[in-house]
């Protein structure tokens, strides 16, 4: 019954990420999308 559930946050999240790094906004403070 969560299933539905999971992959709707899951898809959300993803997007958000994306999103974030397409108009290149940093994901928090002093954090890269990237190992140094």
């Amino acid at each position: 019954l969560m299933l539905p559930y999971c992959v709707v946050l899951l898809v959300t999240w993803t997007l958000f990420l994306v999103g974030y790094w397409m108009l290149g906004l940093p994901l928090g403070l002093q954090a890269a999308y990237t190992y140094p």
